[in-house]
């Protein structure tokens, strides 16, 4: 079973049980549940670049690539992201 599966019950039963006992039971430590805690709970801005790079998309016709989205961000909405982000959301979202 993966840690993040682990986290995901732990984090659903911490109300009825200890956190420490219930880590020790399924053998991940405490700091790690609680950095996946933090991880969890932090807003991603991937959705919003994904949509803009979806209107970038729709104003070429979908022929441009990560480094000229990179260029219209950065020309047309005054953005800086780094071109392994854009690559990376144009991987994920299509």
């Amino acid at each position: 079973m993966k840690a993040a599966t682990k986290y995901e019950v732990i984090y659903c039963h911490s109300t009825k049980y200890p956190v420490s006992i219930m880590c020790k039971f399924f053998g991940v430590s405490r700091s790690g549940y609680y950095d996946y805690i933090k991880r969890r709970e932090l807003p991603s801005c991937n959705t919003e670049l994904a949509e803009l790079i979806e209107e970038c998309q729709k104003n070429c016709g979908k022929t441009y690539g990560y480094r000229r989205v990179q260029i219209w961000l950065e020309r047309k909405k005054s953005l800086h992201f780094n071109a392994k982000t854009i690559l990376h959301i144009m991987n994920k979202y299509g």
